[in-house]
């Protein structure tokens, strides 16, 4: 299998030496990043990702002129694909950045952004069988208009994630608030007497695409109301049903969140609307 990068619109193999020792993201974590989910050789949710993407870089003061508009940054994902031969399922990881110069001032707000794709074997998303929630009680994430965006600071996650004790396979974090803000990688949704609820964004949690897939695409064909709220865990604990979200897993089913069990009764429908969203992009 070929394996090659995509480095500021050039197409590199992928042991290409990169200068990450003066990379600002390396160094401070001046970037952010998109991974984003290849179905049938085509990236999913392109206008979602180049969205999130366009807000972040405006909030961070970063100008990548190859992506400022979606047709651009469409090419550029499809350029990448295409060089490592990926006809079926796969999954990018776009990492954008200022350029290089300054210490905490920046000499720049000029961008670089590189490209990685991998071949997955799935094609559709599986609903699984069934996330086992714990709560992270070593760490809270703060709240801040940081806390939406997809940046290379992930040190909560990974020491959430190192904290995990068997039986458990994913983790609620919370906020400085003490709601819930979202899970390792995901965001977090609960079904309760057919309403479907999730931290709003001022909870501190990522902006997921998948999450805005389900709000804007999936809830709709189900006629669902939902509802972007302040949710703690006793609400986790009284929901009918949960389930977790994002754009390389898509929908997974939570089993259970400590002693509390769930069934699958009105996620299933909700996957399966997620599936054929999918095949028709």
């Amino acid at each position: 299998m070929k394996s090659f990068v995509n480095i500021n619109g050039l197409i590199k193999k992928t042991n290409t030496y990169f200068p990450f020792e003066k990379n600002r993201a390396f160094y401070y974590g001046d970037g952010l990043f998109e991974t984003i989910r290849v179905f049938k050789g085509k990236p999913l949710f392109v206008k979602y990702h180049f969205e999130r993407l366009s807000k972040g870089l405006e909030v961070l003061g970063i100008i990548v002129e190859k992506f400022s508009d979606l047709a651009s940054f469409e090419k550029e994902l499809l350029k990448t694909i295409q060089n490592n031969e990926i006809i079926a399922s796969g999954r990018l990881r776009c990492a954008v950045f200022r350029n290089e110069g300054g210490y905490y001032k920046p000499l720049t707000n000029n961008g670089s952004y590189f490209i990685e794709a991998f071949a997955i074997s799935e094609s559709d998303y599986k609903i699984g069988d069934g996330i086992l929630l714990d709560i992270c009680e070593t760490i809270q994430k703060p709240v801040n208009f940081l806390s939406n965006l997809k940046n290379p600071h992930a040190l909560i996650s990974v020491l959430a994630a190192k904290s995990i004790n068997e039986p458990y396979t994913d983790m609620i974090l919370l906020n400085t608030y003490g709601n819930v803000c979202e899970a390792l990688s995901s965001n977090i949704f609960i079904i309760k007497e057919g309403i479907l609820y999730t931290p709003h964004l001022n909870q501190a949690c990522v902006e997921g695409i998948m999450r805005q897939v389900v709000i804007n695409n999936v809830a709709p064909a189900l006629n669902y109301k939902v509802v972007e709220t302040a949710i703690n865990l006793f609400e986790i604990e009284e929901a009918d049903e949960v389930f977790l979200t994002n754009v390389i897993n898509g929908l997974k089913w939570v089993k259970s969140f400590r002693k509390k069990s769930y069934k699958n009764d009105k996620t299933i429908p909700i996957h399966n609307v997620l599936n054929t969203l999918i095949s028709q992009q």
